[in-house]
């Protein structure tokens, strides 16, 4: 009788670790409520995000590895964020962040502007936490029109472009059109060119945000 019961035990621990692998693939799944006693499906959220959390997250884009990504992880919504500092090799584009309060992320011909005003950043796909800025992977390749897919298995983001023959920067760039042209200055007299063709290029890498 003892062999019956513990072999019926060991089934049901089977079942059980099969039913939860079957979610944490899929990310996908329903549950009912039973009474008072329902799950709610933030609490698999963070279960499933604690998992991929425990492993490194490896990442590749356009089939090249992408390595010394610090930082990164799964939020309790399921999404993988990104730091902002490592957006550019991420998402193989332009990432400017001027004065902590506009985030631009450029690549080709799309563009994402993201700014903040004294309640943080309003657009979704940002997150402040502890002092620095992540993007979330998924908005930023919806944005700037890249393929997304992040598998649980291999805890491994990749990212691609959906037109491997377009280039990752601008064909043309025009800083007029971006507000970051200073404004024509004369030197006189003086051999002093070279001093203000240094501070001019200076003025356009604050522009807009400090104009």
């Amino acid at each position: 009788m003892k062999k019956y019961k513990r072999a019926a035990t060991l089934v049901v621990a089977i079942c059980l670790l099969l039913f939860v692998k079957n979610m944490v693939e899929n990310r996908s799944f329903s549950i009912q409520k039973a009474g008072n006693r329902g799950v709610q499906e933030g609490q698999w959220n963070s279960f499933i995000s604690t998992s991929v959390n425990s492993s490194l997250i490896t990442m590749e884009t356009n089939g090249k590895s992408v390595s010394n990504v610090v930082g990164a992880y799964m939020s309790d919504d399921l999404e993988i964020m990104i730091p902002v500092r490592y957006a550019n090799d991420v998402f193989d584009c332009a990432a400017i962040l001027y004065a902590d309060n506009l985030l631009v992320l450029e690549r080709n011909t799309d563009k994402i502007e993201l700014t903040r005003n004294s309640t943080g950043f309003q657009k979704q796909g940002i997150i402040e936490k502890d002092g620095k800025l992540y993007v979330s992977a998924s908005k930023v390749c919806e944005g700037l029109n890249l393929k997304y897919e992040f598998d649980m298995e291999t805890n491994k983001l990749s990212i691609m472009a959906k037109d491997l023959g377009a280039k990752s920067i601008p064909y043309k760039y025009d800083l007029r059109n971006s507000l970051r042209a200073a404004a024509v200055k004369n030197q006189g007299q003086f051999g002093t060119c070279w001093a203000f063709a240094a501070l001019s290029a200076m003025e356009s890498s604050l522009l807009p945000a400090d104009s």
